[in-house]
């Protein structure tokens, strides 16, 4: 099992994880995935935080906790982590457009000033490992 955060057991009784953040590819942090597991601890599925927990930013709230059976977070602190994930794929997302300079569908979309390799580098290297570190913070509560 890879590293992460227990976010509780979902309607289908597979205990649910939160895999840590991961610099991949040399250019973007993977987040926001989610990995089950059956009662016996077999890997179950991969699915992501976005389209299964907050649906293009609708209710999270309640969209976590119908999500989840049971759950360690208390209702201040699934508030928080929708918070917290909801601002991850922002700054991903502008990271990339920085980074590219467009949204990198088509070359032909390219704008020189928006391609700014500094704003890149401030999400990348101060902005997100941060908002990792609260996020840690949050599941780490006890010590």
């Amino acid at each position: 099992m890879k590293e992460g955060y227990y976010l509780g057991v979902n309607q289908y009784d597979e205990k649910v994880y939160l895999e840590k953040p991961s610099w991949d590819c040399d250019w973007y942090w993977g987040f926001g995935y989610l990995e089950t597991y059956d009662k016996y601890g077999k890997w179950c599925s991969h699915t992501h935080f976005d389209s299964d927990i907050l649906h293009g930013q609708k209710d999270c709230f309640s969209n976590f906790k119908a999500y989840f059976k049971e759950t360690p977070l208390t209702d201040d602190e699934i508030y928080e982590l929708c918070d917290y994930m909801r601002t991850f794929y922002i700054l991903r997302d502008v990271a990339e457009l920085y980074k590219h300079g467009y949204s990198w569908i088509t070359h032909r979309a390219y704008i020189d000033i928006l391609e700014d390799k500094d704003f890149y580098n401030l999400i990348n290297k101060k902005q997100l490992p941060e908002l990792f570190a609260r996020i840690e913070k949050l599941f780490n509560k006890g010590e």
